[in-house]
């Protein structure tokens, strides 16, 4: 925020440039793979019986790349709107006004990801 405090307009609302602040650093984040922080892998969460600590570790890293890969392989709006929504924790109305869209196009672009990933996803559901 202070690295782009110069580029601030007072004309404009103060959150929106945030969020927009936000959202480049988001889409700076899936243009370098990095974002698959948001599932939790507690076993115990996922019903995952109790492994080795090696295995476990193994079958973790798995699951993060084949979740990377799904991701990449989503349309980049619908990425971004998944990312916004489950890494970023935004809400749609904030989503909508990132991605200049309105909010029942980032609920249909949050359908189509989450039914893509599913689909993807299926042998680790």
């Amino acid at each position: 925020m202070f690295q782009g405090a110069a580029d601030y307009q007072q004309e404009g609302r103060f959150a929106s440039w945030l969020f927009k602040m936000a959202g480049n650093l988001l889409r700076s984040r899936i243009r370098r793979r990095k974002i698959v922080r948001f599932i939790s892998f507690d076993p115990a969460e996922h019903d995952v019986a109790e492994a080795p600590h090696g295995e476990q570790e193994l079958r973790q890293r798995e699951l993060r790349e084949a979740l990377a890969k799904a991701l990449d392989s989503l349309p980049k709006r619908q990425q971004e709107a998944f990312v916004l929504r489950y890494d970023a924790q935004l809400s749609q109305a904030e989503i909508a006004t990132q991605l200049q869209t309105t909010v029942s196009a980032v609920e249909t672009l949050l359908h189509r990801a989450k039914l893509a990933l599913r689909e993807q996803m299926g042998e680790w559901l």
